[in-house]
């Protein structure tokens, strides 16, 4: 298996890149350069890039990258697993790439060294008062400004996939990933959701980077952008309200992660999510295996799972 160290960015076509430039701004992405009809935006944090839109026929899902550990992961990936030849990117930072593809055709790139930016700096983190632990003294509570959101990283994404023991098999064998939840129908090993997280051995990561769907035509579900905490979702989320976009859920929580979430559509169709507050495993966490009837998508929500899929 090759090993990664997080999620770096992803690469979406759409239809009409104006409109999609104009969300994915209002979302709180940061335009950072413009290349060959491509548009790169970055996060808070220290990626170089974390989103990449061009324009295409229909919206689609182009490519997803993974952060190598080192140089040498590139080549394994080509001497290993039938990789692409090593090329340069020519995106903000430089680096290396090279192309593998999964069981339903997507591109599934492996990156190393892009340059990193200097992160800028977090918000005050917020005193919240509680019966056992009173913070603030002879003041109010400071909220975050309204407007966007300010992600920090790119988290993790959700897929559509065609054959699930397949695609399981492929990122287990590949790129390493490790069951963190899986949802199952009627039997056990009747597996029809799960997540998957990195295999950093001892080190504790998110409880997951990618999400398996085995419903509807393969292809990309949501990506999600990690932002500071609940409070700057909640302001973030009156921002689109504002503005009128879609939302599909949210502000919630997830049972199978624990984290808080909130999902708007771009006028591409796109699921944009930001999320906060997850849980973290490594390796020595067993997975957890669940009836999908007995599933929840929101522990704050009595509403149908269907929806989160509409």
């Amino acid at each position: 298996m090759l090993k990664l160290k997080s999620l770096h960015h992803l690469c979406v076509e759409v239809p009409d890149l104006d409109t999609n430039t104009k969300f994915a701004t209002d979302f709180g992405l940061l335009e950072t350069a413009r290349k060959d009809n491509r548009v790169y935006f970055r996060t808070y944090g220290a990626d170089a890039y974390s989103y990449v839109a061009e324009p295409g026929a229909k919206t689609r899902l182009k490519s997803v990258a993974f952060l190598a550990e080192s140089r040498a992961v590139l080549d394994d990936a080509v001497q290993q697993f039938g990789a692409t030849p090593v090329r340069p990117l020519d995106g903000p930072g430089g680096g290396f790439a090279v192309s593998l593809t999964d069981p339903d055709g997507n591109i599934i790139d492996i990156v190393y060294g892009i340059e990193e930016r200097e992160a800028d700096p977090m918000l005050p983190a917020p005193q919240i008062n509680t019966p056992d632990n009173v913070q603030r003294f002879n003041t109010r509570h400071v909220r975050p400004d309204d407007g966007p959101a300010r992600p920090l990283r790119l988290g993790h994404i959700g897929l559509f996939v065609g054959n699930y023991a397949r695609s399981e098999a492929w990122y287990a064998k590949t790129l390493g990933l490790i069951a963190s939840d899986r949802m199952y129908a009627g039997v056990p090993n009747n597996y029809v959701g799960g997540f998957y997280r990195l295999d950093r051995g001892e080190e504790y990561v998110d409880h997951h980077v990618v999400g398996f769907f085995g419903m509807g035509a393969p292809g990309i579900h949501h990506f999600s952008f990690e932002v500071q905490g609940i409070e700057q979702q909640m302001v973030a989320h009156r921002h689109l309200q504002k503005a009128n976009y879609q939302p599909v859920w949210g502000v919630g929580r997830h049972p199978l992660g624990s984290h808080v979430f909130d999902m708007w559509k771009d006028p591409n169709g796109l699921r944009f999510e930001t999320f906060s507050d997850t849980d973290k495993y490594n390796a020595e966490r067993a997975v957890f295996d669940q009836d999908v009837q007995k599933s929840e998508m929101d522990v704050w929500s009595n509403d149908s799972v269907e929806r989160y899929f509409s």
